[in-house]
């Protein structure tokens, strides 16, 4: 659907009741003058709507993403799946930020529970499990502690009071491993450690007698948890499994301790599953990366290659493609190659500039990989596409470069066998775009913002973010410039009109909202 100013639409309008007037080849010149008034506006695939206004207190948002009281900051940056139903942290600006859910509708949006009553609840870390979603809220009594709700009042409970009193646990990293929730917590006599639960039954495992365990970088693989462990500050490193119980808690591999770090960050981004293991990077120092992988042992816990920085796992073909650095490359694509061995190689080995930087993450959408990046040689960045070969990887479409308008591809989901992404041009600020893979299928999908620019003449920016897929519909938190942050949703492969006995039709929405199809 077009989107078009008044102009536009009545440019059209009055082209159309020329066209009526005209017969044979006088038609196609009206043809012509009409397509003429679409000069500057933008094909849109979808239109994208307002599910409920959450805080209608004015242009005040209700999707807050940092927020806290001293000393603490939360961070939400997407939508939880459950079902039908997502779930996500928003201020109505009545009951301070808590747990809310939505079908899609503006009616199915709803606050789940006030948490803290008076106050904020300070939700946080939503995580799915089954037909639950477990969280980390502050009820003004117990502290932050673990959380957990099927979608009603009822429903939402505090799972453990881990520390008893108003100081909290202080939760962290929420993992969902099979029928069980492990995190970190403090219950104020043993330090920081790894606890499970399965909603009913909460406990600690492997207590470190000589202080804090610090489980950092949860992640399930091949139905265990591993995560990093760490002794105490400057002190050894380690890799460790669980499968929930205390006997089936245990070490792993020790890993190289970060040079002049305090050990919190040495285990990171744990990504990807290929080919039986788990690949993850370890802190070598404060500016050094490196890539290991895990088959879940001792013996198969090793370092792969020597790439710097590596980051942006995504698997693709049998094959592992990342994001890395060699000694005398900048960031650029790398592939470990099928099979048993550990070969790395670049994936634009046939290309003697060197190919393009990546630089934001690597999204898969079918048989490609998408990513953003700019070129080697003169700096033209934009979207490329790669199936994990040299010839295989090109520039889909290139982007505005340098000035204060333009940004980098950024924010880059999966829609189906395509991409959606958020970029800046020129006309319509910071909105929400969509690609095929060609540059002429790569397009805006919604101009949300139509509200002026004060400083550039342009519309406003809606700052797309939360892009969250169900079917054909992509939600999301953004800023029309009337409402303020808030929850829409866009039906991208939404069915158009029934034009089968008009020979030509064209659909207008003005800026009023007024929707309209035209045609001969």
């Amino acid at each position: 659907m077009w989107t078009l100013s008044e102009s536009i639409a009545d440019c059209i309008a009055s082209s159309m009741r020329l066209m009526r007037k005209w017969q044979g080849a006088a038609r196609a010149i009206g043809a012509i003058v009409m397509l003429g008034c679409l000069t500057g506006s933008q094909a849109q695939a979808a239109t994208a709507s307002l599910v409920k206004d959450i805080n209608p207190t004015g242009n005040t948002q209700s999707f807050i993403q940092n927020f806290g009281t001293i000393g603490h900051n939360f961070s939400h940056t997407e939508f939880t799946l459950v079902g039908d139903t997502f779930y996500f942290v928003a201020n109505d600006g009545v009951h301070g930020n808590e747990l809310w859910k939505s079908d899609g509708t503006e009616a199915g949006t709803a606050l789940v529970l006030d948490i803290d009553t008076g106050s904020s609840g300070f939700v946080s870390d939503i995580t799915a499990l089954g037909t639950k979603v477990y969280f980390i809220a502050d009820d003004g009594i117990h502290g932050r502690e673990l959380w957990q709700s099927n979608g009603t009042a009822a429903g939402t409970t505090m799972v453990s009071d881990v520390n008893v009193g108003p100081t909290g646990s202080t939760p962290a990293s929420l993992t969902a491993v099979g029928d069980s929730i492990f995190w970190s917590a403090n219950n104020g006599v043993n330090g920081v450690e790894l606890w499970e639960t399965d909603g009913t039954t909460t406990v600690m495992l492997a207590d470190n007698p000589t202080g804090h365990s610090f489980p950092t970088d949860l992640i399930e693989f091949a139905g265990k948890l591993f995560y990093a462990r760490h002794d105490g500050f400057g002190a050894a490193n380690e890799l460790w499994v669980s499968d929930g119980t205390e006997a089936g808690t245990g070490f792993v591999r020790g890993l190289p301790a970060a040079s002049g770090e305090d050990g919190f960050l040495t285990l990171k981004t744990m990504r990807n599953v290929v080919g039986g293991f788990l690949y993850f990077v370890v802190k070598v120092n404060s500016s050094n990366d490196s890539l290991w992988r895990t088959g879940g042992t001792t013996a198969t816990t090793v370092k792969v290659g020597n790439i710097n920085s590596p980051g942006n796992i995504v698997s693709i073909g049998g094959n592992l493609i990342f994001t890395g650095k060699s000694t005398f490359t900048p960031q650029r694509l790398w592939r470990i190659v099928s099979g048993t061995n550990l070969s790395v190689e670049p994936v634009d080995d046939g290309n003697p500039a060197g190919g393009p930087i990546a630089t934001d993450r690597l999204v898969k959408a079918d048989n490609r990989v998408f990513f953003a990046g700019s070129s080697n040689v003169g700096s033209i960045r934009g979207l490329y596409e790669t199936d994990g070969t040299s010839a295989g990887t090109r520039l889909v479409k290139v982007f505005p470069n340098g000035s204060a308008l333009a940004s980098p591809v950024a924010k880059l989901t999966a829609f189906q066998d395509k991409v959606i992404f958020v970029i800046a041009d020129a006309e319509h600020g910071s909105e929400l775009w969509i690609s095929d893979g060609t540059s002429d299928g790569s397009v805006e999908l919604a101009n949300i913002n139509t509200q002026p620019e004060l400083f550039f003449g342009v519309d406003g920016s809606s700052n797309p973010d939360w892009l969250t897929v169900i079917g054909d519909t992509v939600y999301l938190s953004a800023d029309d410039g009337i409402s303020g942050k808030e929850l829409w949703k866009i039906n991208v492969n939404e069915t158009p009109p029934n034009t089968e006995d008009r020979d030509f039709c064209v659909p207008i929405k003005t800026q009023n909202g007024a929707v309209a199809l035209i045609c001969l």
